[in-house]
């Protein structure tokens, strides 16, 4: 099954949005957590005092009880184990680890944000570039290259991804258009018929070229 541009971009969305609410509800559990038990703690603590003063409770009870009190620390106010917060900030850890890692050189494990939008090349506007029957397209740098490419009836066009970010090449009249595309995946295409094609990333629509049929 392979996935349109628009598709692709809204998984990314998605997944984006769903991890910082995940984040940003983690932080305010967290920080409930943490500052919800100190009241908890002194309130306990208090009605102790006030149980040795009337004489309820000896003082070595008392002083077991304030003991134990101390032992909440490494519980939430919600009463969870220490190790269930632990689990949540490891949790978080790797997630905030997995997210720079997409971030790091323009998003290399989606494409990118930059790229998505704004980090293509226009190289539709060069110079003609003549090639025979069998004719290749470098996808690298988030361009294609050649950007306008010249070819006879009946010859196929080899689009090649150099880049770490997926790719594909899109006709602007929707008449045609390749896989998508990994980094050093390639898709063939056969040209039967004359025409002029404007065509660009639909993953990265910043991303544009041209291709004549004669």
């Amino acid at each position: 099954m392979m996935w349109n541009g628009d598709g692709w971009s809204t998984v990314m969305w998605i997944s984006m949005a769903l991890f910082w609410v995940a984040v940003i509800g983690g932080f305010v559990w967290l920080t409930r957590s943490w500052w919800g038990s100190s009241p908890y703690a002194r309130e306990t603590s208090e009605i102790l005092d006030q149980r040795l003063a009337s004489g309820e409770i000896e003082v070595d009870e008392h002083r077991r009880l304030k003991a134990e009190l101390a032992l909440p620390a490494s519980r939430s106010a919600s009463g969870a184990p220490a190790g269930r917060t632990i689990a949540v900030l490891i949790g978080f850890a790797l997630a905030a680890i997995l997210v720079t890692g997409a971030f790091a050189g323009g998003w290399d494990m989606w494409g990118g944000m930059g790229g998505m939008h704004g980090g293509g090349r226009d190289t539709s506007g060069n110079s003609p570039v003549p090639g025979g029957m069998t004719a290749s397209v470098t996808i690298e740098g988030f361009a294609f290259q050649p950007g306008n490419l010249e070819i006879p009836v009946g010859a196929t066009v080899t689009w090649t991804n150099r880049d770490s970010a997926p790719h594909d090449a899109t006709a602007r009249n929707g008449d045609w258009r390749t896989q998508r595309l990994s980094d050093g995946e390639n898709d063939t295409l056969t040209f039967e018929s004359a025409g002029e094609y404007d065509y660009y990333c639909s993953i990265h629509p910043s991303m544009k070229a041209r291709l004549v049929v004669r």
